[in-house]
């Protein structure tokens, strides 16, 4: 069903579209609620791919 926003979130991780992402991100966050479990977890996946982008590019220090 989110089959779509999943996509469009992972191109926009691996082009390095924060900002893409960061939209869909909230758009895929407000329709959790009606997601199945398996699409809870892949929205988990996704955002913990995005924070972990985050994290690096404002700590470049983290990766040795």
């Amino acid at each position: 069903m989110y089959g779509n926003h999943f996509s469009e979130l992972e191109q926009a991780l691996v082009e390095g579209d924060l900002t893409k992402a960061s939209r869909v991100l909230v758009d895929l966050d407000e329709r959790k609620e009606r997601m199945n479990r398996i699409e809870q977890h892949r929205l988990r996946q996704l955002e913990t791919a995005y924070l972990g982008i985050v994290n690096v590019l404002h700590n470049p220090g983290v990766i040795h």
